[in-house]
C-alpha cells in the first residue's frame, strides 16, 4: 500500500469535521479497510487523581460503554501511573492472559478477556496528551504492520486530541465569562438602583409605557431632567425585554465630542 496516501486520507478524515464524533466515525470507517477494529477511543488518565476519562469513542453495541469519567480499580494505581509516565509508544496486546496476566482484572473492566488491543500514547511538543486505542474481538488480531500503520498517524491524532482539549477550555472560559457578565449586571443594577419608588402610584403610567415598549425591537428615547431616574427606567426596560440575558451597556454622551456623537452611537 502507499503509506503517503494512507496518511493523507486518514488525516483528512480525522480533521475533516469540527464535530469530533463525526470525524471519529469517518476515520473509523476508513481505518477498518486496513486494520481489524471493533471500536476505538481517545482516553486521558490523571495519575494524581487516579481518574480516567473518555474524550470520544466508538463502541460496539453489545459491549457496555464506559462512563465518560471512571475510576480504575485501586490496586492498579501504581501500574497505571508507571505506564502513563513511560516514554510514548505503541502497545499491542493480543493475549492478555499470556502477555500481561497481572493486569487482566483491569483489562476485563473494558472488554472480554479474548479481545485484542492496540494503543498509542499521544504527545505534542513533549507533553503527554492522552492515548488512542483500537480493539477487536478475538485473540491475535493485530500484527506488527498494524502497529506500524497506526504509528504513522501519531501527529494528526495528537493534534486532534489537542484541539479537543483546547475547545473544551474555550467553552469553559466562555461559560465563566457569561456568568461573570450576569453577576456584574446584577451588581450594576444594585449600584444604580433597581427599585423604582412609586411604580404602583405616581409612576404607574410610566411603568405601563415600559411594559408596552419593552417587548418591541424599536429604539426608545427617555427624556427628563438630570436626576429624575432615566437610567433606572432604562434598566427596567432592559430587564423586561427579550434581551435581558444579554449585555447592557451605558455610554456617557457628555464625554463624547459633539462632532463624533453620531458616529459613536449610530456608525459612520
Amino acid at each position: 500500500m502507499d503509506e503517503n496516501e494512507f496518511f493523507r486520507q486518514a488525516t483528512l478524515r480525522i480533521s475533516g469535521s469540527l464535530n469530533v464524533e463525526t470525524a471519529l466515525q469517518r476515520f473509523f470507517v476508513y481505518l477498518k479497510e486496513f486494520i481489524p477494529i471493533g471500536g476505538m477511543f481517545f482516553a486521558l488518565y490523571d495519575p494524581h487523581l487516579h481518574l480516567g476519562r473518555m474524550l470520544a469513542s466508538i463502541w460496539p453495541d453489545h459491549l457496555p460503554k464506559p462512563a465518560d469519567f471512571f475510576t480504575p480499580p485501586r490496586q492498579f494505581k501504581d501500574f497505571l501511573k508507571r505506564n502513563w509516565n513511560e516514554d510514548a509508544q505503541v502497545r499491542v496486546v493480543n493475549d492478555i492472559d499470556r502477555e500481561y496476566p497481572e493486569s487482566r482484572a483491569l483489562f476485563t473492566t473494558l472488554w472480554p478477556a479474548d479481545t485484542s488491543v492496540i494503543s498509542m500514547d499521544l504527545e505534542l511538543e513533549a507533553r503527554r496528551l492522552g492515548r488512542f486505542t483500537l480493539f477487536a474481538e478475538g485473540r491475535h488480531r493485530y500484527r506488527p504492520e498494524h502497529a506500524r500503520l497506526l504509528s504513522l498517524l501519531h501527529e494528526p491524532l495528537a493534534v486532534a486530541i489537542s484541539n479537543m482539549l483546547q475547545h473544551e477550555e474555550i467553552s469553559r472560559l466562555k461559560d465563566m465569562l457569561a456568568d461573570d457578565n450576569r453577576y456584574l449586571h446584577r451588581q450594576m443594577l444594585q449600584m444604580t438602583g433597581d427599585t423604582i419608588v412609586g411604580a404602583e402610584f405616581g409612576l404607574r403610567e410610566v411603568m405601563e409605557m415600559v411594559r408596552q415598549v419593552a417587548p418591541l425591537h424599536s429604539p426608545v428615547l427617555l427624556m427628563g431632567e438630570t436626576g429624575v431616574g432615566k437610567e433606572i427606567i432604562a434598566n427596567a426596560l432592559h430587564a423586561s425585554s427579550a434581551r435581558r440575558g444579554g449585555p447592557y451597556i451605558t455610554v456617557n454622551c457628555g464625554a463624547i465630542p459633539e462632532a463624533l456623537i453620531d458616529s459613536e452611537l449610530f456608525g459612520h
